[in-house]
């Protein structure tokens, strides 16, 4: 029966990684630390096997040695299946079989990645992390930071996504938008907070439409705080898409709420939707002490009209309207999704 494995490549620019999808498509399995012809696996095996001792550069390669041609189970071999992990982009993995023997040519565009499988991509889009096809166990084999491990006990759940006869674009999907999100950030979890928000904004658009960003947010506040937080868009969302409401202890039908008014804008927000705002604050009025006012937009700024404007209503309702603009929106996200992984 066939191994299993899983795999990580350069991500480190962008460029690497378009290089590295074109060559997998075109058959070959690239992986780096291959920039010098002494680094070629084949060599270090031969040098082993004679006792010789490693150089620095050969020591910094030998990692990879189970993609060599080695026998036995501890080594790559042909029929084998990778789950070549972030490909074609964060939060995705491409299954590929191994359908021939370890070569080592170093890539001339970046003059590195010379450890070369040939391989036949058997999940042409990739594979969301979090589709309905893919179990708990494998997700978290991936967290793995090693470039190359073995994952026999999971060979099952690869054969049920190989087999399962769905088209190339449905095995990229998540169960819901919030699987998605939850797709990325489980591939980004060992990055500094920062950077994993900007790569998280960078796969965002790809990962859940504009109207799918609520629900995705309100698990995200939701992983954050021990509050409820209801999702209130739609057409009697009275000025609000979101609503946090904090009980207060001291007063009956008192419950403390932040109204929250989320926007998928690009470029400057125009003082209109301020209007909204003070709807969301007056219809919460009714009901509970509104402590705040959010609009929280994931890619544009505040213009100054309506900076004006949102001023004026914090001094009208004696509450804060605040503006949060996209690295705050990013940066919620990020550690949402983080706590729940």
């Amino acid at each position: 029966m066939p191994n299993c494995w899983a795999m990580r490549t350069s991500r480190e620019e962008e460029g690497h990684r378009t290089f590295l999808l074109r060559e997998m498509r075109e058959g070959r399995l690239r992986q780096g630390w291959g920039y010098d012809e002494s680094q070629d696996l084949r060599c270090i095996e031969d040098l082993r096997a004679q006792g010789g001792d490693l150089t620095e550069i050969q020591k910094r390669t030998a990692r990879h040695w189970r993609m060599g041609n080695g026998q036995g189970d501890d080594y790559m071999q042909v029929d084998d299946l990778v789950a070549v992990l972030n490909v074609p982009e964060d939060g995705l993995f491409t299954i590929c079989r191994i359908a021939g023997d370890y070569y080592f040519e170093i890539a001339e565009e970046f003059e590195d990645f010379g450890h070369v499988r040939p391989v036949e991509v058997l999940t042409p889009n990739g594979v969301s992390n979090h589709n309905s096809l893919v179990d708990a166990g494998l997700r978290r084999s991936f967290r793995a930071q090693a470039r190359l491990w073995n994952i026999e006990r999971h060979c099952a759940c690869l054969d049920q996504i190989l087999q399962a006869g769905l088209a190339p674009e449905e095995l990229t999907h998540g169960s819901t938008p919030e699987g998605r999100v939850e797709s990325v950030v489980s591939e980004l979890i060992t990055e500094p907070l920062g950077l994993m928000a900007e790569r998280l904004g960078q796969a965002l658009p790809r990962s859940v439409r504009a109207e799918e960003l609520e629900p995705v947010l309100q698990l995200a506040l939701k992983s954050l705080f021990s509050v409820s937080v209801d999702k209130t868009g739609g057409p009697g969302e009275r000025g609000a898409d979101i609503e946090i409401v904090i009980p207060n202890p001291f007063e009956e039908n008192g419950d403390f709420i932040v109204p929250v008014q989320v926007k998928d804008y690009e470029g400057e927000v125009g003082a209109e939707v301020a209007d909204q705002l003070e709807e969301a604050f007056d219809s919460r009025s009714e009901y509970g002490r509104v402590i705040a006012v959010v609009l929280l937009v994931s890619d544009a700024v505040a213009s100054e009209a309506l900076k004006e404007r949102m001023r004026e209503l914090t001094s009208q309702h004696g509450v804060p309207f605040v503006f949060c603009g996209r690295d705050l929106f990013l940066r919620l996200l990020a550690r949402g999704f983080l706590r729940r992984s």
